[in-house]
């Protein structure tokens, strides 16, 4: 097949050199232990009894990000670091944690990859086909959030805002454990779009640092506390689920 998708999979650590827009992204097989462990996590953290867990996984993308991008997360990551932060879960260096982002996108980012699963007999998200025809490519519209995420980070400008992106805990990028949640916040927000109505679920490696938790809203914050990097939205009280808020700039 001459549209056969041959960039491999990264190692997920900095590149040695500048890369091309066109090689920031492929899809994942099947196969590989990365989508095995990204389909696992998906399934095992939906907790609303209320949303029904998806069928199948179209497609799970992996994503360079530029080298300015990858450069900041670093450098926050080593202060945070020397900060010493209490580690919990599967945090490790700077308490970096997985966590799932939900966002829309406007363009056909990784629909060649499902289509192909979808022809190939892939109803799990499997299928050989996966990856193979139509390499995914970021598109250039200022209103796709992912491909502009993808290209630059998260930016506060963007960040929530409107109907649905009320901001909890103050203005910041808002990110869960529970894939679910992360879900609902995303399909709200592209339900709200006249067409096209396509949304997707980013899964972070977030330098979570020293973590505020907090059980009620607190709408006028605009940062953690002195001696934490970030805000825990406990369940309890204000949530059913967790949430946890990063502001902008310090801990992505």
């Amino acid at each position: 097949n001459s549209c056969k998708h041959k960039v491999k999979p990264p190692q997920f650590r900095r590149p040695a050199k500048p890369i091309t827009v066109a090689e920031q992204l492929g899809a994942l097989q099947p196969t590989e232990r990365t989508y095995q462990e990204l389909h696992t996590q998906l399934f095992k953290n939906w907790h609303h009894n209320t949303i029904p867990k998806p069928k199948r996984v179209l497609a799970i993308l992996w994503v360079i990000p530029p080298l300015a991008v990858w450069d900041r997360y670093e450098k926050y990551a080593h202060a945070v670091n020397k900060d010493k932060p209490k580690v919990f879960g599967n945090g490790g260096y700077a308490n970096i944690q997985r966590r799932f982002h939900g966002t829309r996108f406007v363009c056909d980012l990784g629909l060649g990859v499902a289509a192909a699963a979808a022809a190939g007999g892939g109803g799990g998200g499997g299928g050989a086909a996966i990856g193979a025809p139509l390499t995914p490519r970021l598109c250039a519209s200022t209103s796709c959030a992912v491909c502009q995420i993808v290209k630059t980070g998260y930016r506060m400008p963007k960040a929530g805002g409107g109907q649905f992106g009320w901001h909890r805990f103050g203005p910041g990028i808002y990110i869960s454990s529970t894939s679910s949640k992360a879900h609902d916040y995303a399909s709200k927000h592209a339900a709200s779009l006249l067409t096209p109505k396509r949304y997707a679920l980013l899964v972070n490696n977030v330098v979570v640092g020293n973590g505020q938790m907090l059980k009620q809203d607190d709408r006028q914050r605009t940062q953690p506390d002195r001696g934490f990097h970030s805000v825990l939205g406990e369940t309890g009280i204000a949530l059913n689920y967790d949430e946890d808020h990063l502001e902008i700039g310090r801990a992505h």
